[in-house]
């Protein structure tokens, strides 16, 4: 487990970040769904809004800790989250929207910073891909061993 002094600057700044996304989505979330601006049918509509992005705000704040945690797919599933909020922007020109989709964009460049993807990379390494003549001895083994050649 790595210690909060071997993460990188950027890494915490863009955690940081994400951590007031989280706040500002849930205020965005507890206005659509106690506000006053809904009434009769737009009630149902804005009630399944707000549970939805109060959702969001939940799996973000899970997906910060597991991020600070050194957990690399942490990373992506943030990465659509912002996308998700960039559209969402796009979609309707409201000025929340804006706020999270800006935090998101600037969350998002801070924790793919390469400084940051070394750290993603020192806690959990990639698995290398076997290539030329070690695939072929590893094909080999596993006929041997009885497993069979895998296709493709």
């Amino acid at each position: 487990m790595p210690k909060i002094t071997d993460r990188p600057f950027t890494l915490t700044t863009g955690l940081l970040v994400y951590l007031l996304l989280d706040l500002a989505l849930l205020g965005v979330a507890a206005n659509t769904l106690f506000g006053d601006a809904f009434t009769g049918a737009e009630a149902g509509i804005a009630a399944v809004i707000g549970g939805t992005l109060a959702a969001g705000a939940v799996i973000v704040a899970i997906e910060v800790w597991r991020a600070s945690r050194g957990k690399r797919s942490a990373r992506t599933t943030l990465t659509y989250l912002t996308a998700i909020l960039v559209m969402l922007y796009v979609w309707r020109r409201l000025m929340p929207f804006l706020v999270l989709a800006v935090l998101g964009a600037v969350g998002l460049l801070l924790v793919w910073m390469p400084s940051s993807g070394a750290f993603f990379q020192r806690v959990e390494p990639r698995r290398q891909r076997l290539r030329g003549y070690a695939r072929a001895t590893s094909r080999a083994a596993r006929t041997l061993r009885g497993g069979g050649a895998r296709r493709g």
